[in-house]
This record gives C-alpha cells, sequence and structure tokens, in this order.
C-alpha cells in the first residue's frame, strides 16, 4: 500500500503519518512494511525526532527496523547527523567505549547497518568504510550474542559498505 503513494504527493506530511499510526496494542508487521514503503517514496524525511521517537518508544521490533530502513531509504545519501545519531543508537559499534549498554537485537543492528549504508550512499566517508570493515572480519565472541546469525550480519556489512563505497575510485 505505502508503494502505491506516489513520491511527492503533498498532502502526505508528518501529521497524515502519525494520525494514521495504530494504537500500540494494534501494531502489526504490516504496518512496519508500510512505513519502509512511504521511507522508499521519500515520505518519511517530513518526519520530526519527537515524531520518530513516538515510533520507538512503541518496542515494536520490526516497526523500528521498517522506519529505519525508511527513513535512511528517504534521506539516501544525505549524510544527515541527526538521522546518524538515530542509527547510532541502533548500531552498538558506533556508540563511543564505556557508554551504557543497551539491549539492541541484531534484526535492529543489522537494520541500523543497512541503513548507514543508505544514509552515507556514495558518500566514501572513510570512518564509515573502516566501521563496515571491521564489522565483516569481526568474531563472534563472548560479547556477540548472536554468533549463529554471524553470516548475515556480515553480508550486511558488506552491502552497506559497497553502498558508502559505490562510486569512488579512491578510497
Amino acid at each position: 500500500a505505502g508503494l502505491r503513494i506516489a513520491p511527492g504527493t503533498s498532502e502526505l506530511d508528518s501529521s497524515w503519518i502519525v494520525f494514521n499510526k495504530p494504537e500500540e496494542e494494534e501494531m502489526e508487521d504490516a504496518y512496519a512494511g508500510f512505513l519502509m514503503a512511504l521511507g522508499l517514496n521519500g515520505h518519511l524525511s517530513c518526519l520530526s525526532m519527537f515524531n520518530i521517537y513516538d515510533f520507538l518508544e512503541e518496542k515494536h521490533e520490526l516497526t523500528i527496523v521498517g522506519l529505519l530502513l525508511g527513513i535512511s531509504a528517504s534521506k539516501a545519501g544525505s549524510m544527515s547527523s541527526s538521522t546518524a545519531s538515530l542509527l547510532a543508537v541502533h548500531f552498538p559499534p558506533l556508540l563511543p567505549p564505556g557508554s551504557a549498554d543497551m539491549e539492541v537485537s541484531q534484526a535492529m543492528q543489522t537494520a541500523a547497518m543497512l541503513s548507514l549504508g543508505l544514509l552515507f550512499l556514495s558518500s566514501g566517508n572513510r570512518h564509515m568504510v573502516q566501521v563496515m570493515l571491521r564489522e565483516i572480519g569481526r568474531q563472534p565472541g563472548p560479547e556477540l550474542d548472536f554468533a549463529e546469525d554471524r553470516e548475515s550480519y556480515a553480508l550486511t556489512a558488506g552491502l552497506a559498505l559497497g553502498m558508502i563505497a559505490l562510486g569512488e575510485t579512491s578510497l
């Protein structure tokens, strides 16, 4: 349904998106896909951080995944610092050492990593390239709770790296 809404539709703004958000107990996986589809068409770039926080506080994992990917797709290649900060909260390798440990599921970490690839699309950002390279080669250890899904994590890091380096001839 979200992909049927044409990019540039003027009637669709942040208040429409927030007004049509289901209640917390009604949050469904299909709505997560709807948010991601809105983002693919560029409609989530109008959401304020306040509105984004409202979605995040629902703590519905697939909605958060769809929201992170959708926002990044809406802002692809922009290197928005506020969006990068939002993604960093869901991607522990970008947090400073000694920061408070947060429980972030593997699905949210992987979505945040792919979202960073979209956000830094074709930028060749050296820091992001180094982070993704480090994550590709990261060995599962006691701090990684998702050793069984290591391959999908490394593959996503590779895809994000490819998006960041897309079109760059020298890094």
